[in-house]
This record gives structure tokens, sequence and C-alpha cells, in this order.
């Protein structure tokens, strides 16, 4: 399987801002917003400043929220601000931007107020590593550990397995970044542990790649298949056994992963541990009872 290639979700790479700093050409309701000054803002929006001007791919509201300007965007979306702009760059939403910077207060207001919640980014260079796209408020949530958020999506009727461009889930997501107990509340929401990305990437598979136990064992809890293996025929086994993550390998010989298991090339986590000279997980190995 390919390497993993993933998200960071570098939202300040698609400032509308430069290094900080208003741009003087912007209209002044936009760097209003950006800079929270929400008195400028109410007055400028009194005057008649059209709250949803667009400038350098951003609204007022999109670019109150990126710099988590809550108390402007408020305002902004109380004043007529629409909810479903996105910006240019990458297809960020209001909501997207609310879910991703936790503000729940902000993101119920905006569904209240008809905001799509299911809007998805859109392929982009902006990040850093380009990103292809797809990902949906309750994904961006889940990326950043944002439980709250993740709990009021899926109230509010959020896809819990919505796919991004490269089949995604936000329990994949959550998995890779160690967010335990969103993968928690995922699951109970009734995500698939067992679905699988582009490249056959499971829940688990995420997990192991990063070493991380609690959540390899909260969805194992949930039913996961500690064997499923990705499209190169790589178990949660053997890929912590490659990257030498003796918890990890202990936890899932202590769940009844096949410890003999082999790639198609006929390697083993046996013959691999033995190649990398992990001693430690080659005992381990060999006391689960597997053999070359």
């Amino acid at each position: 399987m390919k390497t993993f290639v993933r998200l960071a979700v570098a939202l300040i790479a698609i400032s509308f801002l430069t290094n900080g700093c208003p741009q003087p050409a912007s209209p002044p309701i936009m760097i209003a917003a950006a800079q929270g000054n929400i008195a400028k803002v109410r007055s400028l929006v009194e005057q008649g400043e059209d709250v949803n001007t667009f400038d350098k791919g951003f609204t007022p509201l999109l670019v109150a929220l990126q710099y988590g300007r809550i108390e402007t965007a408020r305002f902004l979306i109380k004043s007529g601000a629409n909810v479903n702009s996105t910006e240019t760059n990458c297809g960020l939403s209001a909501l997207a931007f609310a879910a991703y910077g936790g503000h729940e207060e902000i993101c119920r207001i905006l569904i209240e107020s008809g905001a799509e919640i299911e809007a998805a980014t859109l392929p982009c260079e902006a990040w850093h590593p380009p990103h292809s796209g797809g990902d949906t408020p309750l994904i961006l949530a889940a990326i950043n550990n944002r439980e709250t958020i993740v709990k009021l999506l899926l109230k509010h009727g959020a896809k819990v397995d919505a796919r991004n461009a490269l089949g995604r889930t936000a329990i994949m997501e959550a998995s890779f970044y160690g967010n335990t107990r969103v993968v928690e509340i995922l699951t109970r929401g009734g995500a698939k542990v067992n679905g699988k990305d582009v490249n056959g990437g499971t829940p688990l598979i995420f997990a192991s790649l990063k070493n991380h136990t609690g959540t390899i064992e909260a969805l194992i809890k949930a039913g996961a298949d500690v064997d499923l293996s990705d499209n190169e025929g790589r178990t949660p086994l053997i890929i912590a056994v490659r990257k030498g993550f003796k918890e990890t390998v202990k936890v899932f010989i202590d769940n009844g992963a096949d410890v003999s298991a082999q790639l198609e090339d006929g390697s083993t986590a046996l013959s691999i541990s033995k190649k990398l000279r992990s001693t430690e997980i080659t005992q381990m190995l060999i006391e689960a009872g597997t053999t070359e």
C-alpha cells in the first residue's frame, strides 16, 4: 500500500491575512472581521456595508471564523451573513471552520440557520500536503478531536460514514490521530469499524500506524476485525511489527490476531521482526505460538 499521506489541516495556510497583518486593499468590513473588531463591523453594517462581500476568496463570516472571532461571527450571522458561502481556495464552509475550531455554539447557530451539514471541502493545493478534498465538518471535527462538535453534528443528522476523496471516514481520521473518545462517540453513532479507504486502510490500521493502543482497544471492543488487511495484505499486527511498536503488538496478540499471517512475498510478523532485530517483539511472537 502506498504511504499514507495525511491531511495536516493547516487552515492558516489559506489565510485571508498575510503573516497576521490585514491587507490594506481589502474592504474595511473584511479587515474588521479578521481582527474581531465587532464595534467596527457593527458600524459598517449600519452604514450599509454588504455582510456577504467576497474578497480574496473569503466573506466576513468566513474570515471571522478562521481566526476564532466568535462574537463577530455571531453578529454577522444575525445580520444576514450567508451561512453556506465557502472560501474559494479549498471550499471550506463556515461550519467547517467552526467545527474544526471547536466552536460549539456557533456550530449550533449555523445549523439552526440552515448551514449545509455535509458541505465538503474541495481539492486544495494550499494545504500542506496538498489535499484531495471531500472532508465534511464531521471529518474535520474528528481530526481535531472536537468531541462535543462530533456529538452535535451526529445529533443533527451528519452522515457518520461520509467519505472524503480518499475514501476516509471520520472514524478513520480519529483513529489515526488517536482521538479515542471521538472514536467511541462515532462507534456509538453507528460508524463502520471495518470500513476501508481507497488503499484498504481500516480504522485499526490507521491507529496501528501511530501506536495508539487506547484507540486500538476501543476499536476492538466495538467489533473491529484484528486481521483485516489493507490492499498490500498488511494486517494491523504486521504494521505494528514493522514499526517496532511493542505495546501495540501485545494488544493484538492478546486479542487473538493471527500471528502467522503472511504477505504475498511470504513474509510473516516473525520474519519481519527478526530482520529488524526486534528481540522483544520476536520473543512475544514466538511465545504466541508463531513459527517461520
